[in-house]
């Protein structure tokens, strides 16, 4: 799995690619949502940009020990908590755990494994978010 820069957007978009990928596929309510809550500007990147984020961590994802089952996306914890690891600023983490909320919610369910996503970004960003 290749690692970004800290805070950059490619860490971003890739933590928004999990969060649209992790119950199985892109669904079109979350791509829809994405671009409604102006996610892409926020970051500071552009379609063309997200989108090559996206091909490349679904690359890495066949390389790495994540598999498919069922139609959920199984990641080793170490390897998510790796890609939290890379947003580094409260600020940045609440914008992002507020982005993956808007998205998972977007088809109007969220699977067992959108939950685990969120419980796990919460556990490991829950330190310093209290204002």
């Amino acid at each position: 799995m290749r690692s970004y820069p800290n805070d950059s957007a490619e860490a971003a978009a890739r933590i928004v690619s999990l969060a649209m990928l992790v119950d199985g596929g892109l669904d079109p309510a979350e791509t829809a949502q994405l671009k409604r809550a102006g996610v892409l500007e926020d970051m500071g990147m552009s379609a063309e940009q997200f989108d090559a984020v996206v091909h490349d961590f679904c690359n890495d994802l066949l390389q790495c020990s994540a598999y498919w089952s069922a139609g959920r996306l199984h990641m080793q914890p170490e390897v998510i908590e790796q890609l939290l690891g890379e947003i580094q600023r409260p600020a940045h983490r609440l914008r992002l755990l507020g982005a993956m909320l808007d998205i998972i919610s977007a088809d109007g369910r969220v699977t067992r494994s959108e939950a685990d996503l969120l419980t796990q970004a919460l556990r490991r960003w829950g330190d310093g978010l209290e204002h």
